[in-house]
C-alpha cells in the first residue's frame, strides 16, 4: 500500500494549498494559512508519484507493506508561499 503524501503539479485539484496560494495571489486576493505559517508539510511532485507507483506495481519481495511515498524534506507553508510569490513576482497579501 502506497502512503502519498501532499502532491503538486500540473493539472492538480484546486482544492490543494498551491492551487489556491497561486490563485489568491494572482487575483491580488488575501492567502488564507491557518496558524502562523510554521506547520510544516512534505510535498510530493506528481512526477515522483508517478514514478512509485509504477515501481510499487513491479513484482518484487515486497507485500502488504506500506510504503512512503514523500521528498522527505518538509517545507513550512510561510516559505512556501513566499516561494511561490518571488516566481510569481508578486507580493503576497
Amino acid at each position: 500500500m502506497l502512503s502519498i503524501f501532499t502532491v503538486y503539479g500540473p493539472r492538480q485539484r484546486p482544492d490543494t494549498a498551491f492551487h489556491r496560494f497561486i490563485k489568491a495571489m494572482l487575483r491580488d486576493e488575501f492567502i488564507h494559512i491557518y496558524g502562523d505559517g510554521s506547520q510544516m508539510r512534505d510535498f510530493t511532485y506528481i512526477g515522483d508519484v508517478v514514478n512509485a507507483t509504477i515501481k510499487a506495481i513491479e513484482p518484487d519481495d515486497v507485500v502488504g507493506e506500506v510504503i512512503n511515498i514523500g521528498s522527505s524534506r518538509p517545507v513550512k507553508f510561510i516559505n512556501a508561499v513566499n516561494l511561490i510569490a518571488n516566481i510569481l513576482g508578486i507580493k503576497p497579501k
